[in-house]
């Protein structure tokens, strides 16, 4: 029961391929929150450790939508100092591919932990 009233935790999961950590929080307690509709953080991290790649999520979840608020990548990382605006604006390609990239599996990802983690662990 304590656990249910907890105000942060963090799962870890290790295999073959990467070592990912997801975090979530809220100072009123998670599950009293997640289950009354409202949203909690959540941030994400990973590491591939075949391509070296990496990438990282945070935002808010609740039981109907997940909301990204900041992600980033080994590739998006390279853009950190480029102006986004003109970046848009003359269609680059190569970043806005990296970008949908992310944030497809990032939603995906989320929406995956979200059932596995917030609904189970909270029902």
């Amino acid at each position: 029961k304590s656990a249910l009233n907890a105000k942060r935790m963090k799962f870890y999961l290790f295999n073959d391929e990467r070592a990912m950590v997801f975090s979530i929080w809220h100072k009123d307690g998670i599950c009293s929150v997640y289950n009354a509709g409202r949203y909690v953080n959540f941030d994400y991290i990973s590491n591939m450790f075949k391509d070296g790649d990496w990438l990282y999520a945070d935002g808010k979840i609740s039981k109907s939508e997940s909301s990204v608020q900041n992600m980033s990548s080994k590739t998006l990382s390279a853009y950190k100092n480029m102006n986004f605006e003109k970046a848009v604006d003359r269609k680059d390609t190569k970043y806005i591919a990296e970008e949908l990239a992310v944030a497809g599996f990032f939603k995906k990802t989320i929406d995956g932990l979200k059932t596995m983690i917030l609904d189970d662990f909270c029902r």
